[in-house]
């Protein structure tokens, strides 16, 4: 039989080891999920218990944070949980990998060495130190090798002239695999109970790092004053493999005060934190943003499918929180996946809003007049008449239209609660016009005097119009809100306007009042606005 070097190069590993699974015989009953990568595990089952003792092993070790790690025995027979650093011996099998090592692996059998210009055979006779005890790891290494011929002579040959072999011929099947046994320490958590019962029913929850949801949603403008709303979660998961008939994406603002680090029953085991790994870099989940902003600058990549048909279930309140619970999930350690959540119609109206310039009150001898064109951001409020929360993420507004979808913008849609109402920016809307000037009317110098030191100081009180020039020019109608905070005294307008003074700290001649002015206007219609108001300019000397 010849063998070859590319044969001897192979290289695989088998392993067997001593330790079962860890947490075997425990279930997940649940898995809540917030929006800050963190979530809550809570699992029960029953463990085999060896002499009174379960033991957990390596980086199966639940990374739980400060505060959150919960064992419960129900029968009640807790005697002590610890944590440690326990050896562990492996047993492992592996292929040699060079002539040396098959030569001292298959020692006393008979075998033909080819080398460039000659062969020599014989029987192969090892020279290696017969340890007492049997190491761990086989001794396929040595200076020399020896190999006696028919005729009784033993020829012997370095390690170099070893390697400078072309083949080898053995007359039976040589051995390729040999079997040792690795030493090495793992972290380990040990639950003592009272009894001696090989099973125990066992109770654990825990907060850890590694797991993160983030919503999004898609808004499809079905008629005028209706849209589809779908909501869509990605999870991304670095902390465990999950299989569970409850997974919990919960919206709110939790308060998890000390849960910033490893539990200190554990922190000491090298366990590392889910959230460690580079997998969330492009999930971009920022620490401090949990329900009323978009969590998220980067879609995630590498989105997976699970196993099985995850469904969702049911959103309940749960106190201040909100839990969107999907069935019967399996998500491995390291996979996304997206989940749908709901897809429910809800009624919108189209909204466009312009919102002026403040007015100037810096000190002038002629108050200035500009006409400026101005932006009309055309936007959709949504009314949540539905029986679900909305949290807050990223949407996405689609038209269909001649048997297309178009897309029309991507913004943000804030936490909505049942009953209220959001509004979403679509597009600034260039069919729309509104164009506005002022200018003054009177002005009446030095009207009120300030004495400081040595000098007076005076304010001069001006008198202004305004007028606001709106055109739709689109061929339908519309609602429009016109919006301005005004500085000074305000006198009177021609279209009713609603107003809003703002509250002022400390001296001040003048007042600050947002006004609103909203309208509907007909397709094609032109309408002017005017105003007018009041106001003391800057002290001047």
């Amino acid at each position: 039989m010849s063998i070859k070097t590319g044969l001897l190069s192979l290289a695989f590993l088998v392993t067997f080891s001593f330790v079962a699974s860890a947490q075997e015989g425990l279930n997940i009953e649940s898995v809540s999920i917030f929006k800050n990568k963190t979530a809550f595990f809570v699992k029960n089952g029953t463990v085999n218990a060896e002499k009174g003792s379960w033991l957990i092993l390596g980086d199966t070790i639940p990374a739980a944070l400060n505060g959150t790690f919960w064992l419960n025995s129900p029968d009640n027979d807790f005697e002590l949980v610890k944590a440690y650093q326990k050896k562990i011996k492996t047993k492992k099998q592996a292929v040699v990998n060079g002539f040396p090592a098959i030569l001292a692996l298959n020692d006393g059998k008979q075998v033909t060495l080819h080398f460039e210009d000659t062969l020599f055979t014989g029987t192969i006779l090892f020279m290696q130190v017969k340890a007492k005890k049997k190491p761990d790891v086989p001794n396929l290494e040595a200076p020399l090798f020896a190999l006696k011929t028919k005729a009784g002579k033993t020829l012997v040959f370095t390690y170099n002239s070893i390697n400078a072999l072309v083949r080898l011929e053995f007359a039976d099947d040589p051995e390729f695999i040999y079997d040792y046994t690795e030493s090495k320490e793992l972290p380990a958590l040990q639950i003592d109970f009272k009894s001696n019962k090989a099973k125990q029913p066992l109770d654990m929850m825990y907060l850890s790092n590694g797991l993160a949801w983030k919503p999004d949603y898609k808004i499809e403008l079905i008629e005028e004053n209706k849209a589809k709303l779908s909501l869509r979660s990605t999870v991304l998961n670095e902390a465990e493999d999950i299989k569970t008939k409850k997974l919990n994406l919960v919206a709110g603002v939790p308060n998890f005060k000390y849960a910033t680090g490893l539990s200190e029953l554990i922190n000491f085991l090298n366990i590392l934190p889910g959230n460690n790994s580079n997998s969330f870099q492009n999930f971009a989940v920022t620490q401090n943003t949990f329900s009323n902003q978009s969590l998220y600058s980067n879609a995630p990549t590498n989105i997976t499918t699970t196993t099985a048909a995850p469904t969702f279930s049911e959103a309940t309140a749960m106190e201040d929180l909100y839990f969107y619970t999907l069935t019967d999930v399996v998500l491995k350690k390291g996979e996304r996946a997206f989940f749908d959540i709901f897809t429910i119609e809800v009624p919108i109206e189209h909204i466009y809003e312009a919102v002026l310039s403040d007015n100037n009150i810096s000190y002038a001898l002629e108050y200035s007049f500009i006409k400026k064109d101005n932006p009309v951001i055309h936007t959709i409020k949504l009314t949540n008449n539905s029986t679900f929360t909305w949290t807050a993420g990223s949407a996405l507004v689609l038209k269909n239209d001649k048997k297309q979808n178009a897309p029309i913008s991507q913004d943000i849609l804030g936490y909505t609660s049942q009953k209220d109402d959001i509004s979403v920016k679509l597009t600034e809307a260039p069919d729309v016009s509104v164009r506005f000037l002022e200018k003054e009317i009177t002005r009446t110098a030095n009207k009120k005097s300030l004495n400081k030191g040595s000098y007076t100081y005076y304010n001069d009180l001006v008198s202004v119009e305004a007028e606001v020039t709106i055109h739709n020019y689109k061929n339908k109608a519309i609602r429009l809100d016109l919006k301005r905070a005004i500085i000074g005294e305000l006198e009177k307008s021609d279209v009713d306007w609603q107003v809003a003074p703002r509250v002022q700290f400390g001296y001040t001649l003048n007042k600050k009042t947002d006004v609103c002015w909203e309208m509907k206007l007909k397709a094609g219609e032109k309408k002017v606005i005017k105003y007018s108001y009041s106001f003391y300019t800057s002290e001047h000397r």
